[in-house]
């Protein structure tokens, strides 16, 4: 039952490892909005949230 949730929490390690590499982040390093803010900012935070929550929803699961 543990191996179900460590290959899950594996798998989702990948998932964000590769959204937070260079060639993903180059993508929204653009200015936007009239201040000039890098829409960078805004994803580097929502990936962030995302993250928190997809790894409490696979730990908080305990029917597994």
């Amino acid at each position: 039952m543990t191996h179900d949730r460590s290959s899950r929490l594996i798998i989702v390690f990948v998932v964000f490892l590769v959204l937070l590499n260079f060639p993903v982040l180059s993508i929204f390093d653009q200015p936007v909005f009239q201040t000039k803010t890098p829409a960078l900012y805004f994803y580097l935070f929502f990936i962030w949230l995302l993250l928190i929550v997809v790894v409490g929803l696979i730990v908080r699961n305990k029917k597994q």
